[in-house]
């Protein structure tokens, strides 16, 4: 007579006196298969949606630092912030020497360099720009994934006219609605209200249609993060990048067409 132990390492006995084998049947198996693919199915976005929120969370984080540093600069001169070129330093090289990290001008979307056999190249919503070292006649910063907003500097360059920026903290403005810095395919840009979105999206160029499209990349589902003259940070929808204070006499504007992103 067969123990109870020996019973378990046999098998279950079926109602014929055969013990059934241990596993599973060719149907089972396709069963089992059907349902891990259908939980897959539906998962799949949910993880993809976590990856880009930690990935925003990132960003936002970095720019908030970026925020900060300039704050702190601005606090070590008497309010008034970096003039565009300061001596021999780059703004984001300066800004360096107050978050102390040059990790922090990375965007996590972004995963390598365009080019960089060129002494400068723009990036892309997933690309770095590049500069090489005295590129402008300064000490560059070698590369990034964030622009700084020209018009919160203390001094203009490029023909820009000075009556535009807003130099210091002391400036009447909307603080929280002024962008300092932000993700970008080239390391700054001057933003006009009468800019006008290309028709392609800027892909290792600066785009066409005035200095808005350096900031118009499709980097977080319709959205870029950016920080503002208040030490904040948040994302924005590329259609509203019309309705921030990019300048002193900046006229505000509803949501604008893209024609590369809403088609």
């Amino acid at each position: 007579m067969a123990t109870r132990s020996s019973q378990r390492a046999t098998g279950v006995t079926r109602p014929g006196g055969s013990p059934r084998r241990g596993g599973f049947t060719l149907l089972e198996l396709l069963v089992i298969i059907a349902i891990v693919a259908l939980l897959t199915g539906i998962l799949a976005p949910s993880l993809g949606q976590i990856t880009e929120l930690v990935r925003r969370t990132i960003c936002v984080s970095n720019l908030h630092k970026l925020a900060q540093a300039t704050s702190g600069y601005a606090a070590d001169n008497d309010g008034v912030h970096a003039p565009t070129w300061s001596g021999q330093k780059h703004w984001f090289t300066l800004m360096a020497e107050y978050h102390g990290s040059d990790e922090i001008t990375y965007c996590p979307m972004v995963t390598e360099y365009l080019r960089t056999d060129r002494a400068r190249n723009a990036g892309s919503r997933t690309h770095a720009w590049w500069l090489n070292e005295n590129t402008y006649g300064v000490k560059a910063y070698t590369g990034g994934s964030y622009g700084v907003n020209c018009w919160i500097h203390s001094t203009a360059a490029w023909g820009r006219n000075p009556a535009y920026l807003w130099k210091s903290i002391f400036s009447s403005g909307p603080a929280e609605n002024i962008p300092v810095s932000g993700d970008c395919v080239w390391h700054n840009g001057y933003p006009h209200h009468n800019d006008v979105a290309g028709a392609k999206e800027a892909y290792g160029n600066l785009g066409s249609g005035g200095n808005m499209n350096r900031w118009l990349i499709d980097r977080h589902e319709g959205h870029i993060c950016l920080s503002f003259m208040d030490g904040g940070a948040r994302a924005v929808d590329l259609h509203d990048l019309w309705s921030l204070n990019w300048h002193r006499t900046f006229q505000l504007r509803g949501p604008q067409p893209i024609p590369w992103l809403d088609n």
